[in-house]
């Protein structure tokens, strides 16, 4: 087991990870959503469970054609660490402002909780889950892995 300590240039580069995977996301990039995770990589969240790059490129294509997802922007922040230089959970607050026209709603509000690898000296999402803000995290749950 690795036991060097989380850098500030890993966070930094999981950071952007979050960042490519909403920009791939919301401009309907297919291959650069199904790149932001491992081969054997997994979504679950509202929409269900999607493991494979088949199954997440479905996932991808099923969300930029979405009827609420014209306009969508993921927005995630307020992220914690924990974990070490090769494979770490990130918890983050996240939500989903959508603009069409003059129209401006929030489609979603909740959190992710990202279980990261370090692959071939990048990092990819293993596991990312979403899950909406209500229930225990709002009771002062602190839900790592849930």
């Amino acid at each position: 087991m690795n036991t060097t300590p989380l850098t500030a240039d890993d966070r930094v580069e999981i950071t952007e990870l979050f960042g490519h995977y909403a920009w791939a996301a919301d401009t309907g990039d297919l291959d650069g959503y199904v790149a932001t995770f491992t081969d054997d990589g997994v979504f679950d969240g509202i929409m269900g469970y999607y493991d494979g790059p088949d199954r997440l490129r479905q996932l991808a294509a099923q969300v930029h054609a979405g009827p609420r997802s014209r306009g969508i922007q993921h927005w995630v922040n307020n992220s914690v660490f924990k974990g070490n230089h090769d494979r770490c959970v990130v918890r983050s607050m996240a939500f989903a402002p959508r603009r069409i026209e003059n129209e401006h709603t929030i489609v979603f509000v909740g959190y992710y909780i990202d279980t990261c690898r370090r692959v071939d000296g990048s990092w990819l999402f293993e596991i990312r889950r979403f899950r909406p803000w209500v229930g225990e995290v709002l009771d002062g749950g602190r839900p790592w892995e849930t």
